[in-house]
């Protein structure tokens, strides 16, 4: 998730603001948040975690069981906010890293 979706402009200078659907957000899992800003991890209702990091490191792997979640729709134009880099290897294990571009 990006900062922009996860609060309002000036939100990492409020140290008591977190969130906007506090106290129970609808997530129930982490939350990574890729943010220029360093902000301590808000634990919240429901098993939710916001973690705040200026990259991301994904690792695919190419193994079926069953249902998932999309984890890439609506990610259009990524490449323009982020630098993204892929490694593969023999196995069909993908690394992808995803970097801040410079504001």
């Amino acid at each position: 998730m990006g900062a922009g979706k996860f609060g309002h402009p000036g939100w990492h200078q409020d140290p008591e603001w977190k969130g906007a659907w506090c106290p129970n957000p609808p997530f129930h899992s982490p939350v990574f948040v890729l943010t220029h800003h360093t902000r301590p991890s808000i634990e919240m209702e429901g098993g939710t975690t916001c973690h705040f990091v200026d990259h991301a490191h994904i690792v695919v792997v190419p193994i079926l069981l069953g249902r998932g979640v999309l984890l890439w729709d609506g990610l259009e134009g990524i490449e323009q906010k982020y630098r993204v880099e892929t490694t593969t290897s023999p196995s069909g294990v993908t690394h992808l890293t995803f970097t801040r571009a410079a504001v």
